[in-house]
């Protein structure tokens, strides 16, 4: 699945809500669609707690954007942080895209006072821990769009590969049992 472990610290594979797609739309518009139908969504959560029995938590945050910085404000623990987050590279299958970042925590001073921010939203997800590295995510995102509350649904694995000489064939094999929770 992975192979250079190097050139990133921070992985997400966002899932394709398979029932939703119909493959002659998507290779005629070159679209990737990682917004999940609320049924599927729904349906497939029940799936991971139902079959799988899996630890679960949540969170909530309320997230401002501007560049690659990111202000997050924990809406649970009432705590804010900032990181900045730069693609790396991606890779895309029929299943997933597998998105590699380079993610670093910098202190809250760093984002500037402005009102030149690009994006704002809301975010609620239950979260299953796989290992103390690797998550499956469920994230509901509401955004306010021309005056309008909208939804979006995504389901992604993501892994904090901050560590190194860890077991790098353990970790491929994680990740693709992951997956294959969702065939």
């Amino acid at each position: 699945m992975i192979n250079d472990f190097n050139d990133f610290n921070y992985l997400e594979i966002n899932l394709f809500d398979l029932k939703g797609i119909i493959d002659d739309e998507c290779d005629k518009l070159k679209i990737i669609d990682i917004n999940w139908s609320e049924n599927s969504f729904n349906g497939m959560l029940k799936k991971i707690i139902n079959n799988y029995k899996l630890k679960s938590f949540e969170k909530k945050f309320r997230i401002l954007k501007h560049n690659d910085k990111n202000l997050i404000f924990n809406i649970i623990d009432n705590k804010y942080h900032v990181n900045k987050q730069s693609y790396v590279s991606h890779i895309i299958s029929d299943k997933n895209i597998l998105i590699k970042y380079q993610k670093e925590n910098i202190p809250p001073v760093n984002f500037p006072s402005t009102n030149n921010i690009h994006d704002t939203f809301f975010i609620n997800k239950i979260i299953f821990k796989i290992t103390n590295r690797i998550y499956i995510n469920f994230e509901l995102k509401k955004k306010i769009i021309d005056n309008k509350s909208e939804i979006f649904r995504r389901v992604y694995i993501n892994l904090n590969n901050d560590k190194i000489n860890v077991d790098n064939n353990n970790i491929n094999e994680k990740l693709e049992e992951c997956v294959n929770y969702f065939t």
